[in-house]
């Protein structure tokens, strides 16, 4: 019995790593979508202003939602990692492992996929500011780029992530 429990704690210990290797590979290559920070061929101010405002409202909104549904995720997987302390060890695995790809599944579904189209939508953003004469996104971008804190407030799905795999390793290792 306790020879499976190792292979159990070895192999969430091993899939959370890959996990987080796979998350950090991703992360620092979001970067700067391949587009550029250009605006479609229309000269009309009035539309320009419409795609800004609608651009600004997506961004607005995935965020939100971002926010929304991350805290609906980290305190579910957190409580699954609590209450697997609480439970015989067979158990306790089978919540880990849940806990584990429940949120990892979120993590790479939103996260992600959030990053990649703000990245798009903060181009197109600049582009039009550029083309209108104004800079609110640009102003944002020359004041946060190289910044560590940012680059740690962007990783916070990382490090609970990173919570996850040390906490359910260390469980899968107690009676």
């Amino acid at each position: 019995m306790r020879n499976m429990l190792d292979c159990l704690s070895f192999a969430y210990l091993l899939i959370g790593i890959a996990i987080i290797l796979i998350y950090l590979v991703l992360f620092f290559n979001l970067g700067c979508p391949a587009a550029d920070e250009s605006c479609s061929g229309t000269r009309d101010e009035h539309l320009l202003r419409l795609e800004y405002e609608t651009l600004n409202e997506e961004v607005r909104r995935r965020g939100e939602m971002l926010a929304v549904h991350g805290s609906i995720f980290v305190v579910a997987s957190l409580l699954l990692l609590g209450q697997s302390a609480l439970t015989p060890q067979p158990t306790r695995a089978a919540i880990l492992f849940v806990a584990l790809f429940v949120y990892a599944a979120w993590m790479f579904a939103m996260t992600y996929s959030t990053g990649r189209l703000d990245n798009i939508a903060f181009a197109r953003l600049r582009g039009i500011e550029k083309q209108l004469g104004f800079e609110v996104h640009r102003y944002m971008k020359e004041k946060t780029e190289c910044k560590t804190w940012l680059k740690a407030r962007r990783f916070i799905w990382g490090f609970v992530l990173i919570v996850l795999v040390a906490g359910g390793s260390f469980l899968l290792l107690i009676n």
